[in-house]
């Protein structure tokens, strides 16, 4: 009950005890005691009235014809209050129909609001003439027994007679509101709402019925002590309008259980044919020549009974023939039915012999009842338990077993297992999988079917799935999937207490010239022998991968201390000390590898860029080493990243220089040219090596435009030497591959050289020796393009590289530069001594000039000197800044001015 229900009861009681109270205040003023009890009670009536109206205009009720309705109810009782109030002298019993009428009228209504089917519209006619009997009964026997005396003895006059029947109708309506009861109301109308306006109008009832007694058999008039009460009535009405509301926000209605509706219309209906039977009785004591009331009220409720009995026969007849309908559709529906069934058995009989794996009907003790067309292949006849098919055919040797799986197929669930056995005469391990679906018949298990598939491809094929996910399908090793598992799996338990984990990276060095000029064949097992090697290498407990083409991974964990990793690398190194034989191939396989370790709170990707890191810093020292990750690999890197980063501004801001070294010939004692070298003046790192930018430049394909640079800046200052006097015969400008590859680059190297206004025969291109490998015909045309312009070309660095000797008769180059490499310890090495001088000799026979770099000493100035052409170094002179160019050519004995 809401808060404003409540407050609702509690303001009507409170307002009619103050009428009450009024009441014996005044008793000794007879007409003002008459009209202010009547005043009041109009005042409380049309407050309500209002309020009613109020509340349906809000929740937009006024529409609705039944609520409306009820407001007209209740302003009906206002107005009989005020028409008492007005017309106090007369007699009150004409104004008290008002009422009357406007409860019949919402009786009527909730008759007709309700949707009704065509059964429920023929009993709702029934009830409605039986409602009409019980109205002409009660008038007979009321007429009959008390007004007719009454006017006999002169008690009451015939006006008053109007009085009586308004009795006699409340009577009538309250038995039309036990019809409203049995014609399902329920299904409109909350119980609680129904119950108010029964209250209500049993009120009227009993305060009208108790005014009629008093006044008619004491002659007392009570009406004005009964009024408050039919006052409250309207009240009632407005907490209707109320818990309406209130059950719609709720969107839940109390209703009348059906089992209590079907008990009031048996009594009904035994009150029913009680009342006819008085009314009979009644009228046939009063029978005579002359009519009365009793006689006519006989006829009447002979008609309705007739009526009533029509309704019964008509729709007996229309029972009779939905009966012998339904007869017809029930046997329609049987034969579907039995056809279905019929169709039904008749798949399942062929799906159960067809299906393609053997298939049993046991009963509860495993008894074969019935098996298909696949399981008679495999058993006997005489085989009749599913044990014993078990036993013989599966193989099974233990016998513990066999009966773990017959208690499973017999345990009465459904249950799907698998198990393996191996095969004796295929020599081959086998997988069965076996289902087994429990018939029941009302919760009782009357047997099962069995299924038995043989599923050993599908277990094969879900391991080689498996491998191909897991593993790499070259070497056998794990992959990077499983790779990057095990090793999120180690960092969390690293993280979690002291376990140790370690990462080793592990590149092949040169591994793609292998796959270039040997075959992807060849280079394919070569990774399988390398594989092979690290497995003996490394502890059975690390974990080895391969996480793509030549890159290999090692997973370490719970190792002692950091000189176990060292430990190991060096067995990993020497493990590939003795060359790799493949189709009579003579490999000598080296690696770079790099390890790091894993700190608190550090993630895999963190773990293995460490890893990396530390394998490229081998490489760019040397490669064929390890290398442990710490800060100064990491500073190492971040001065990389940061050179990388600025390198793209250093031409626009004019970061870049150039130093010239001198060459000379030390036959006869001259000075020929100089050779121009890139420097990096960085702003914060200050001068930076061309080795530590020049390969980060061609990685990235800036050194086109680098390259065109030096070699505009070269030619300026080749210029500047020549118009200044000074004999330069030769300026040697570095060129690299990515230059020569492309787009136009002869001619822009033509436009430098005619912008300029130099002669092309004053510059060399040097080029390194990894050019003998070209084999584009393309680029051989570009080298030919720039020796016709009268460029010079030299092999830069020889014997550094994997070039061949046999190579060079290929091309067709002016000088050959023998690597500083080549000639370290040359005069303690003769093998070393023998080596560079056939090379010399070869370039001397192919009419090519020679110049030895890297002269540092005395004594390789002296070797040298009558065994090439040029030499340069840093023994003969360092490179030169810009400004110090001129003032060596000064000072130089060897330059002619």
């Amino acid at each position: 009950m809401t808060k404003s229900i409540k407050i609702k009861i509690i303001s009507i009681l409170a307002y009619t005890l103050f009428v009450y109270g009024w009441i014996f205040f005044i008793d000794n003023d007879l007409y003002m005691w008459t009209v202010s009890i009547d005043s009041l009670c109009m005042i409380g009536s049309f407050v309500c009235t209002l309020a009613i109206y109020k509340r349906l205009k809000t929740h937009q009720l006024q529409n609705d014809y039944f609520w409306r309705l009820v407001g007209i109810m209740a302003f009906g009782i206002t107005m009989e209050f005020g028409l008492e109030t007005i017309f106090s002298l007369l007699s009150v019993e004409h104004f008290r129909v008002i009422p009357y009428i406007l409860y019949m009228c919402v009786y009527a209504y909730i008759i007709l609001w309700i949707n009704f089917d065509q059964h429920e519209k023929k009993q709702m006619v029934r009830f409605m003439l039986d409602i009409l009997v019980v109205f002409v009964t009660v008038f007979a026997l009321g007429y009959q027994f008390f007004i007719h005396p009454l006017l006999d003895q002169g008690k009451i006059h015939k006006v008053d007679i109007i009085g009586v029947i308004y009795l006699l109708l409340d009577i009538g309506m309250l038995c039309a509101i036990f019809a409203c009861f049995v014609l399902k109301i329920y299904k409109k109308l909350s119980r609680n709402i129904v119950l108010l306006l029964t209250t209500a109008f049993v009120l009227q009832l009993t305060m009208n019925g108790m005014n009629m007694y008093v006044f008619f058999f004491h002659g007392k008039n009570i009406w004005h002590y009964v009024s408050p009460v039919i006052m409250i009535t309207g009240m009632l009405l407005l907490l209707c309008v109320e818990i309406h509301i209130q059950d719609g926000k709720k969107g839940q209605v109390q209703l009348f259980s059906y089992e209590r509706i079907q008990k009031m219309e048996y009594i009904y209906s035994y009150i029913f044919y009680f009342l006819c039977s008085i009314t009979l009785f009644v009228a046939f004591l009063h029978t005579g020549e002359k009519l009365t009331v009793s006689s006519i009220s006989f006829g009447v409720v002979l008609m309705i009974m007739l009526m009533r009995q029509m309704l019964i026969v008509i729709e007996k007849e229309e029972l009779l023939q939905n009966v012998h309908q339904m007869n017809g559709e029930l046997q329609e529906l049987v034969q579907e039915r039995t056809n279905r069934l019929e169709v039904s058995e008749n798949r399942d009989k062929s799906l159960f012999q067809n299906y393609p794996n053997p298939t049993f009907y046991l009963d509860v003790k495993g008894n074969i009842l019935q098996r298909n067309k696949a399981a008679e292949e495999i058993t006997s006849k005489k085989m009749n338990n599913i044990n014993e098919f078990i036993a013989e055919k599966m193989m099974f040797q233990n016998e513990e077993d066999i009966n773990n799986i017959n208690n499973k197929i017999l345990s009465g669930s459904l249950t799907t297992f698998d198990f393996s056995m191996y095969d004796s005469e295929l020599q081959i391990t086998r997988y069965f999988s076996i289902t087994s679906i429990p018939i029941r018949i009302k919760r009782k298990l009357k047997g099962m079917y069995v299924i038995l598939k043989e599923i050993t491809q599908t277990i094969v094929q879900e391991k080689q799935i498996y491998e191909l996910a897991h593993y790499d399908t070259l070497t056998k090793l794990a992959n990077r999937r499983t790779f990057d598992e095990k090793l999120a799996a180690h960092i969390r338990l690293a993280n979690e207490d002291e376990h140790s984990v370690a990462v080793m990276f592990i590149d092949l060095d040169r591994f793609k010239i292998v796959n270039d000029t040997l075959g992807h064949h060849v280079g394919d097992e070569l990774l399988k022998e390398v594989a092979k090697r690290l497995l003996l290498a490394v502890d059975s407990s690390a974990l080895v991968a391969r996480l793509g083409g030549d890159e290999f991974t090692v997973l370490f964990y719970n190792f002692e201390e950091e000189a176990d990793l060292a430990r190991i690398s060096k067995n990993i190194l020497a493990v590939f000390e003795n060359p790799v034989i493949i189709q009579q191939q003579v490999l000598k396989v080296t690696l770079s590898i790099g390890v790091a370790i894993h700190e608190k709170g550090m993630d895999g990707a963190t773990l293995m860029k460490n890893a990396d890191s530390a394998m490229y810093y081998v490489k760019a020292k040397g490669k064929n080493n390890y290398q442990i990750y710490d800060e100064s690999i990491a500073y190492h890197y971040q001065r990389q990243f940061k050179i990388e980063k600025d390198l793209y501004k250093a031409i626009e801001h004019n970061q870049l220089t150039l130093y010239y070294q001198p060459q000379y010939c030390m036959r006869k004692k001259t000075f020929v040219g100089l050779e121009a070298l890139v420097r990096w003046k960085h702003p914060s790192l200050g001068i930076i090596s061309p080795a530590d930018f020049i390969p980060i430049a061609e990685e990235t394909g800036l050194i086109v435009n680098m390259g065109e640079w030096i070699i505009r800046e070269s030619c300026k200052r080749m210029k500047e030497l020549l118009n200044k006097g000074y004999k330069v015969t030769k300026m040697c400008v570095n060129i690299s591959k990515k230059q020569l590859e492309k787009e136009g680059f002869v001619e822009r190297i033509a436009t430098i050289f005619e912008e300029i206004g130099i002669a092309p025969t004053y510059i060399e291109f040097e080029l390194t020796e990894s050019i003998l490998l070209i084999r584009d015909n393309e680029l051989l045309q570009r080298m030919e393009k720039l020796k016709n312009l009268g460029i010079s070309i030299a092999i830069d660095d020889f014997g550094t590289g994997y070039s061949s000797l046999s190579y060079l008769p290929n091309f067709s180059f002016d000088t050959l530069k023998l690597a500083r490499e080549m000639i370290e310890g040359i005069e303690e090495n003769e093998k070393r001594a023998t080596v560079v001088e056939a090379v010399l000799d070869l370039a001397h026979l192919l009419g090519c000039k020679t110049i030895v770099e890297g002269i540092e000493t005395e004594s390789q100035a002296t070797y040298f000197q009558d065994k090439c052409h040029y030499m340069q170094g840093y023994y003969l002179s360092k490179p030169l800044p810009p400004e110090a160019v001129e003032t060596f050519l000064e000072e130089c004995h060897f330059a002619v001015k």
